[in-house]
């Protein structure tokens, strides 16, 4: 065991290094629905079991490009379904559809507790080989888009712990209750109603609106103005039943929204957009993110398939992630090292298999509000590579001994290409997924 040693310190040295990014969740926005950020901690749970298992056909984790939606070149992220119903009740597990089936996990590993509903299959939750959060995402019609990371200003800040990030915050939306108001449509609908408002005599003023008095706001004095405008008709009276309206002051000035609570009005909360850079390694042996760029990782080809070295690099780190923290249970005698493939006996106890994951069939979208601007390249993992699965071949120590296709229980040796990774790379390269 003795000449292991060296090699571990490295994996823990390239181990630590990879946690400087921030993995604080925090609540979002996906596509007008707001998402706790308990539920982002459960889910991230979740996705970081589903990506440290070796059965992928159960474990639902691909791989994803985060070259368009979170600007990484240089490294494959994974996504996985994101729980963001509700906490799950202990000892009990919520039952799918039989089509969903292969997409979570397998009831008799034991792995996991709750399964999503139907309905939350379409979010996903992204993060790096490390289980580092890196965001969320949402599909709608075949695509990705990026969601929201929100800050709530009426009860939250920017924590001490994350100064060592560029934080960038903007106004973003107001909630009321569970509902979603952006914040360019409510100033939108105001500016609209005050200008019709001021430009007609009193006599003449066909847009009613109330006044009331709260303790929530700076100024006590308030109006409220219905949020939604007949443009038609031009009639703009004040809808008592409508349940969420806009506050101004005496100033005519937009203050923020309120929605009925039990017959009275409340603050609705301010949510402002927070973009949160972690900061780039300039290491060289290192990528963008701060993972270590293996010695012999290739581009691959394998059949009809082409598997980048980025691909490869990415899932290297995975791999010795989990083969460190199996080490370390194998010393309190858990059953559950090891959670790699073990290699045929005649390529010695030391080597094992890890699955390369494949990706969505997906498109990418800059963000939410660019529906148009559809990208025509389709990530996939190729139709002719449907019946075989692809893995890296690697020692206990972490080195890199190849990429095998499995077919039929048999592996068979894929073909190296010219190296891509050299140590001295410092500009990142747009990982290419359609292998």
């Amino acid at each position: 065991m003795r000449f292991l040693l060296p090699k571990f310190v490295i994996i823990i040295n390239f181990y630590a290094c990879t946690l400087a990014v921030s993995n604080l969740p925090r609540d979002f926005v996906c596509n007008k629905k707001h998402i706790p950020s308990e539920s982002v901690s459960r889910s991230l749970n979740i996705a970081c079991d589903a990506l440290s298992h070796i059965n992928s056909r159960y474990l639902f984790s691909a791989s994803f490009d985060g070259s368009i939606l979170f600007g990484i070149r240089d490294a494959t992220l994974f996504v996985s379904s994101a729980n963001l119903c509700c906490s799950p009740k202990k000892g009990k597990v919520k039952e799918i559809p039989k089509k969903l089936s292969n997409l979570e996990s397998d009831p008799s590993s034991g792995s996991l507790s709750y399964y999503p509903t139907a309905f939350h299959m379409s979010y996903r939750v992204v993060i790096d080989s490390m289980c580092n959060l890196i965001g969320l995402v949402y599909i709608l019609n075949q695509s990705y888009y990026r969601c929201t990371q929100v800050l709530d200003l009426n009860h939250g800040s920017i924590s001490s712990s994350e100064t060592g990030l560029n934080i960038f915050s903007t106004n973003y939306a107001y909630r009321c209750k569970n509902t979603i108001f952006l914040y360019k449509d409510v100033v939108r609908s105001f500016e609209y109603l005050r200008e019709q408002y001021f430009r007609l005599d009193q006599k003449e003023r066909m847009i009613s609106r109330k006044r009331t008095t709260s303790t929530e706001f700076q100024d006590k004095a308030l109006y409220l103005w219905t949020l939604y405008a007949d443009r038609e008709t031009k009639e703009f009276f004040f809808d008592i039943k409508y349940p969420y309206v806009m506050a101004m002051n005496k100033n005519s000035n937009l203050v923020g929204m309120m929605h009925k609570n039990n017959r009275k009005w409340v603050r609705c909360v301010e949510m402002q957009s927070v973009r949160s850079e972690a900061p780039r390694f300039q290491d060289s042996t290192k990528n963008s993110i701060g993972e270590t760029f293996f010695d012999n990782v290739s581009s691959y080809t394998c059949g009809r398939s082409d598997i980048s070295a980025t691909i490869l690099n990415s899932h290297m780190q995975a791999a010795c992630r989990v083969i460190k923290e199996d080490s370390g249970k194998i010393r309190v005698r858990q059953t559950a090292y090891p959670r790699l493939k073990l290699a045929g006996i005649d390529m010695g106890s030391d080597v094992r298999f890890w699955p390369l994951r494949p990706p969505e069939n997906l498109r990418y979208q800059d963000s939410e509000f660019t529906t148009d601007s559809m990208t025509e390249e389709t990530h996939h993992f190729g139709k002719y590579a449907t019946t075989s699965e692809y893995y890296i071949k690697l020692s206990l120590s972490c080195e890199f001994l190849g990429v095998y296709e499995s077919s039929d229980r048999k592996y068979k040796e894929c073909q190296k290409k010219q190296p891509t990774l050299p140590p001295e790379k410092k500009e990142p390269k747009i990982p290419d997924l359609n292998f």
